[in-house]
């Protein structure tokens, strides 16, 4: 029941972290409340449903045999986080 609230507010965001990447399968995104927002509106009613509230993400990514995941990094922080990641990518945003 730890989880419950947060997990509820969980919101994936892998199509539109995936239309970032350029032709060498590369993404390198700027974390910030915009970022945050523009792929919460991508995601529909599940992205309306955190808001304009401040967010994590992790991208979760592969390719071929390998994986990997990013720091997290927060829409609030002060200064952005920029994420790098290659390949395939699971995302999520989380309230």
């Amino acid at each position: 029941m730890l989880f419950r609230r947060t997990e509820s507010l969980r919101v994936d965001s892998r199509d539109g972290v995936q239309a970032m990447a350029d032709a060498s399968q590369k993404v390198t995104l700027l974390y910030d409340t915009k970022a945050a927002n523009d792929l919460l509106a991508a995601s529909g009613d599940a992205g309306k449903a955190i808001g304009s509230r401040p967010t994590s993400l992790v991208v979760i990514y592969s390719y071929g045999d390998f994986r990997a995941a990013t720091k997290v990094a927060r829409s609030d922080d002060q200064e952005p986080s920029r994420l790098r990641s290659r390949a395939k990518a699971a995302c999520q945003l989380i309230r």
